[in-house]
């Protein structure tokens, strides 16, 4: 057991990893549940426990601060002590919410306490120390992750007892309702998803999803790949084509001095490290200021300036982690005209930076965070519930392709555009057919979730006199095949439309599983 909860705490670490490696969503359920059963014993049950949680928190995302709870670490400890105590996904879930809620509590603690060395990496910007600044970037990574681990430890390894006791404690009736409440539980994530993209132009795809996959029975894969086809037509052949062709004096000669490649390259690469010292007082403004100081140290030999330089980095910045690189590369070359020119400005290369960080955050987060991550998740997900290996590997696959080949092309094309690409992509309309392509791919796929993995239906019978007896659930399935989950689904999506709490939502949803199981409803 003591190794068991030292390799499980480990597995943190892994998720961890995520703040440096640009966000690759390895911290996932789906794809840390199979570690988790490996470590526990049960690989086949850790499978599945991985997907039933990445239904269950679909809709938790990473925006700005606002996470309602842990997933990597509610997986972690409620998937593991559940495999050690001889339970599956239902008990595993049950365990997972509060674990999920209270450890981003204590997480909240703990960056604040670690703030201190938040003020002394500012000191060292002041003063011009970058190696300073990249040790503290690299220090709070690393305490922060010790400090989680080992409460990760100690959750595990004194909690099996007591989780045993309380499983053994729960009546037969609230388990199988705890199970009727996991199995609806997925159509808060997609009601999220689904507010978060719907507009009037992509609405409509999100019944075409769900139809495909009720009445054609056409699995999630199969609607993705029908929806990518949708998404490139509408993105090539309506509206006025993109043309992203630079003109030539956007192409000429910038100013005197030009960064190497060696220096662009080391800014690339440190720029998965953005959130790798993320803190309260500037969020990614730290690691901004540490990924560009290749670039900084090139260009800045004079250590006054350099320090002047790493100050106006280390100011407030946020954004999608998996687009910053566009930002990136135009500061990139904004900083070779402000060290070549005495008449450029250097407070506009933060002025570019405040204007862009939101929008480009609003089209990151429903590209990456409500689009790509989901459709992985959708079909990864299909897989893992029926105990394939290759559910994580999928996941990775599928999600990661597009990240970085978006990271890769982003860089280097704002770079050689400079602070004028951005121009160049909202004249040519590119964001608008990107947001309208990417939604029709993204409503489709949640569609046809909706009615595949939002699992409920009813035992009710209804009789009328000497008739025979008919099933409430057929009658349900020729009016419309899967109407529970798609009702289930919209009345969560208009709940949040009203601003009632997920987590007030969550907890509604078990116990109406539990009342309705024991009434025999569902």
């Amino acid at each position: 057991m003591l190794i068991q909860a030292l390799l499980l705490s480990l597995v943190y670490l892994l998720a961890r990893t995520d703040m440096i490696n640009g966000y690759m969503f390895v911290g996932k359920p789906i794809v840390l549940g199979p570690i988790v059963g490996l470590i526990c014993g049960d690989l086949t049950q850790g499978i599945i426990i991985g997907a039933t949680l990445e239904l269950a928190f679909m809709g938790v995302m990473n925006i700005g601060i606002s996470v309602s709870m842990d997933v990597s670490i509610a997986t972690i400890v409620g998937g593991g002590l559940a495999i050690l105590t001889g339970q599956d996904a239902a008990v595993a879930l049950t365990i997972a919410v509060p674990v999920g809620i209270l450890f981003n509590m204590l997480k909240t603690f703990v960056r604040v306490f670690m703030q201190y060395w938040i003020m002394k990496m500012q000191k060292a910007c002041d003063e011009g120390n970058y190696r300073t600044v990249e040790i503290y970037h690299w220090f709070l990574w690393w305490g922060y992750s010790i400090v989680m681990c080992i409460l990760v430890f100690v959750s595990i390894y004194a909690g099996t007892n007591v989780v045993q006791s309380v499983v053994d404690f729960i009546p037969q009736w609230i388990y199988t309702g705890l199970k009727v409440g996991t199995s609806i539980l997925p159509a808060l994530g997609f009601a999220m998803l689904m507010n978060m993209i719907w507009t009037k132009e992509v609405g409509a795809f999100y019944f075409i999803g769900f139809v495909l996959t009720s009445y054609l029975g056409m699995n999630n894969t199969g609607v993705a790949i029908l929806g990518g086809c949708l998404a490139i037509i509408a993105f090539f052949f309506f509206g006025e084509k993109p043309d992203m062709m630079a003109d030539d004096d956007e192409m000429s000669e910038r100013g005197t001095k030009k960064l190497s490649k060696k220096a662009l390259m080391g800014v690339y690469l440190r720029a998965h490290t953005l959130e790798a010292s993320f803190n309260y007082q500037n969020y990614q403004g730290s690691g901004y200021c540490y990924s560009m100081i290749p670039a900084l140290r090139e260009l800045y030999p004079d250590k006054n300036d350099l320090a002047k330089a790493l100050r106006r980095h280390y100011e407030f910045f946020n954004t999608t982690p998996q687009v910053s690189t566009l930002i990136f590369g135009i500061s990139c070359a904004m900083e070779e005209e402000i060290s070549s020119r005495e008449d450029m400005d250097p407070a506009s290369v933060n002025a570019v930076k405040a204007a862009l960080m939101g929008p480009l955050a609003g089209i990151g987060d429903s590209l990456f965070q409500g689009t790509f991550r989901v459709i992985a998740a959708g079909v990864a997900a299909e897989l893992g519930l029926q105990g394939n290996i290759m559910a994580p590997f999928v996941f990775l696959i599928l999600y990661n392709v597009p990240h970085f080949a978006a990271r890769w092309w982003l860089m280097w094309k704002s770079y050689a555009l400079g602070s004028k690409f951005v121009n160049k992509i909202y004249k040519s309309n590119v964001m608008d057919k990107l947001t309208l392509s990417f939604g029709i791919l993204g409503m489709m796929v949640i569609g046809a979730m909706t009615s595949s993995m939002v699992s409920v239906s009813t035992p009710l019978v209804i009789q009328l006199g000497t008739m025979e007896p008919l099933p409430l659930q057929q009658l349900f399935n020729e009016i419309l095949p899967g109407l529970l989950p798609l009702t289930i689904t919209w009345i969560t999506a208009w709940l949040l439309k009203k601003q009632v709490s997920m987590l007030k939502i969550m907890m509604g949803m078990f116990v109406i599983g539990i009342v309705c199981s024991v009434l025999g409803i569902l």
